[in-house]
């Protein structure tokens, strides 16, 4: 537009005012942002739109906040009589970025409730520890009883610490329940979180670490030292149902406790087709399926290392179980790296799946065994007692991939290309090696 006269510019700035005396009446929906702190002086009036008139409560200037505008909480630790509940597109974020130094406590036992609730697709909430909430299960509330710590319908979980968390028998998700590919959990850490209580063989309970379902997605967390306690859990680190994935992530030292019974899938449950990507799944443990437990059809595993994984009783590094026969159907594996998994009966791999280029070291006693490509030599891991996985330069896993439908978009779990820019082909395992060094270009 181009202004011919004085006249323009005087009806301009008139609209400019008017615009802004709109904003300002209509109680701050221009995106003015909101303030929490332990020190405000919940000046309601206003709307929570200072840091000196801050809300107390977390719950209250989320109330006020309409979708773009952002929510800043202070420093400290927020203790819970009631969830928070973020249900329209707004940004709550911890003032430090981090959570180190903001914590919503869900304040178990005094009070009996999770810690965060998300249904928004565009609701983001960064920089919280979520810790001590707890999902009981209340008569004719849908869901009531899943997710501990966080549950969420829609929206994004980031850069979030998740600990400390539980749900019974009767619920899912200790630490985090997700549903729905609009939920989106990144850069996370999720760490000893309890599923408890739980009941005689069928009718045990999954994700202590945390659950995912209906195509909802993980991507670069920690899910460390979850456990279930007493009977017939699944998935202790993360369960996948349903078209769910979990990418570059690192999946430790979680477990089921006892490790008896019919309990499967230590560090990851698959299910349905569940998906996991560029993944290192080390060091749980469980009665099959220490390192991964795949049921049902239609699982996928892709560049991954499960490594130091111990069974109580078969399949220390996978168990895909049984649906009816010899399909192969129970779990796909590519690219995969399985080595040094232990279990009772000295096997890593039991049931129902099928390997292309992968390397399965024998040590690890496969019973059933669909040879694509597939070695059985030692990785070769630079350093396997310090515990880097990543591949040295004589390993055999070296450019023996297959390129997948993602390999031209995502990275290793190093945030490197999965593809090598000079060989133009694609390693076995978690971690894509690149060549080092200085490089000439001869004219």
């Amino acid at each position: 537009m181009i202004l011919q006269s004085s006249l323009d510019y005087a009806m301009l700035r008139i609209l400019i005012l008017f615009c802004a005396f709109v904003c300002i009446r209509a109680g701050d929906v221009c995106g003015v942002d909101r303030y929490v702190s332990l020190n405000g002086t919940n000046d309601a009036g206003n709307k929570y739109t200072t840091w000196a008139g801050a809300a107390t409560n977390i719950q209250w200037a989320v109330n006020f906040a309409t979708n773009g505008e952002t929510v800043w909480v202070s420093n400290g630790i927020y203790y819970l009589t009631n969830q928070v509940r973020v249900t329209n597109g707004i940004l709550l974020k911890s003032f430090s970025g981090t959570w180190t130094n903001t914590i919503v406590n869900g304040n178990y036992p005094d009070s009996t409730n999770r810690c965060l609730y998300i249904n928004h697709s565009n609701a983001i909430v960064e920089g919280f520890a979520f810790t001590n909430g707890f999902a009981p299960y209340v008569v004719a509330v849908t869901s009531s009883e899943n997710g501990g710590g966080v549950y969420i319908d829609a929206g994004t979980l980031r850069s979030c610490l998740v600990t400390g968390n539980r749900v019974t028998n009767i619920g899912f998700g200790a630490g985090i329940y997700a549903t729905g590919a609009k939920s989106m959990i990144t850069n996370c850490s999720i760490i000893k979180n309890e599923l408890y209580g739980l009941q005689s063989a069928g009718s045990g309970r999954s994700g202590a670490g945390a659950y995912l379902q209906t195509s909802a997605q993980m991507w670069n967390c920690l899910v460390f030292s979850n456990y279930t306690i007493h009977g017939n859990g699944y998935g202790a680190g993360v369960a996948l149902y349903s078209g769910s994935l979990l990418c570059n992530s690192i999946i430790s030292s979680n477990t089921t406790v006892p490790s008896f019974n019919s309990n499967l899938g230590g560090g990851v449950l698959l299910s349905s087709g569940g998906i996991v990507r560029n993944c290192l799944i080390m060091g749980n443990r469980c009665w099959s399926g220490a390192g991964v437990g795949a049921a049902n059809t239609g699982n996928t595993i892709d560049n991954c290392t499960i490594i130091g994984n111990y069974a109580g009783y078969a399949g220390g590094g996978i168990y895909a179980a049984y649906s009816g026969g010899y399909t192969g159907k129970e779990v796909q594996l590519n690219n995969t790296i399985i080595y040094n998994n232990n279990s009772h009966v000295g096997m890593s791999y039991v049931g129902n799946a099928i390997f292309s280029n992968c390397c399965v070291n024998s040590t690890n006693g496969i019973e059933i065994f669909y040879p694509y490509n597939n070695i059985t030599d030692n990785p070769a891991f630079e350093n396997y007692a310090g515990g880097n996985y990543r591949l040295s330069r004589n390993s055999p896993c070296l450019n023996k991939g297959i390129y997948l439908s993602w390999s031209f978009t995502l990275t290793d779990l190093d945030g490197f290309s999965r593809i090598d820019k000079f060989s133009g082909k694609i390693d076995m395992g978690c971690y894509e090696s690149h060549p080092r060094g200085m490089m000439f270009k001869a004219r």
